[in-house]
C-alpha cells in the first residue's frame, strides 16, 4: 500500500510538536535514528524522542536541541558500529552541554539473537522498551 505524503508529513510534524513539549517537561531527549524509531518510541511512552534521520547530528539539529530546554540527551542509535560511532560522534560535537545516557543493550541484544545489522528500538516491544530502558530514565517523570 502507498502512504500518503501529506498525512504521513503530518505525523511527522505532529509528533516533533508533541516531542518538544515533552522534552520540555521531563528536560530529556531522546535520539534515534530513523522515523521508525521514533514512532517506536511514542508507541511505548517516549513522546520526547526525535530522529535524527541518519548517524551524524546536524549543526540546525544541535542548535534545536540546546533551545529545547534538555539537560539530559538519552542516545538510541542503533546498537551497531555505525550507531555506536554515531553516539560517539554526537557527544563530541555536543560537548559538556548536557548529560548523556547510553542504555546498555547489548547483552538484551544478544540474549535475543537479534543480528547485528537489526538492533535498533524497532525490535523491542513496548515491554521491552519497559523492562530494558526506562531503569536508567528515572528522571523523566513528567514535571506535574
Amino acid at each position: 500500500s502507498t502512504l500518503d505524503r501529506s498525512s504521513a508529513a503530518s505525523d511527522v510534524y505532529k509528533r516533533q510538536n508533541h516531542a518538544k513539549d515533552n522534552i520540555l517537561k521531563t528536560r530529556t531527549a531522546i535520539l534515534v535514528e530513523g522515523q521508525g524509531d521514533v514512532w517506536r518510541a511514542f508507541e511505548a511512552g517516549l513522546n520526547m524522542t526525535v530522529g535524527i534521520f541518519g548517524t551524524a547530528l546536524s549543526e540546525d539539529q544541535l542548535i534545536l536541541l540546546e533551545s529545547s530546554g534538555a539537560l539530559n540527551i538519552v542516545i538510541l542509535t542503533d546498537y551497531d558500529e555505525a550507531g555506536n560511532k554515531a553516539t560517539e560522534s554526537i557527544i563530541k560535537k555536543c560537548g559538556r552541554r548536557f548529560n548523556y545516557i547510553r542504555p546498555s543493550l547489548e547483552d538484551w541484544f544478544e540474549a535475543n539473537n537479534v543480528p547485528m545489522k537489526q538492533r535498533d528500538l524497532g525490535r523491542m516491544t513496548n515491554q521491552d522498551i519497559e523492562q530494558e530502558i526506562l531503569p536508567y530514565l528515572p528522571f523523566i517523570k513528567e514535571k506535574e
